[in-house]
């Protein structure tokens, strides 16, 4: 469900909120990797909702 997502991406980014530990096994690079993962996430999240669409991304998509 979208609580449990939320959830481990509040533990694996070490984003502070009651109730919800950060992870502290998690090593910088993987921490990093993450961040960047979810930036991707939300910006086409966010993309999408307004309509856009990135041609350029679908075609160069891997």
């Amino acid at each position: 469900s979208n609580g449990s997502y939320k959830r481990v991406k509040t533990h694996l980014l070490k984003i502070k909120a009651r109730e919800i530990q950060v992870c502290k096994e998690i090593t910088n690079e993987s921490l990093d990797q993450l961040k960047k993962e979810q930036e991707v996430f939300e910006k086409k999240k966010s993309m999408a909702s307004s309509g856009y669409i990135d041609i350029a991304s679908i075609l160069h998509d891997d």
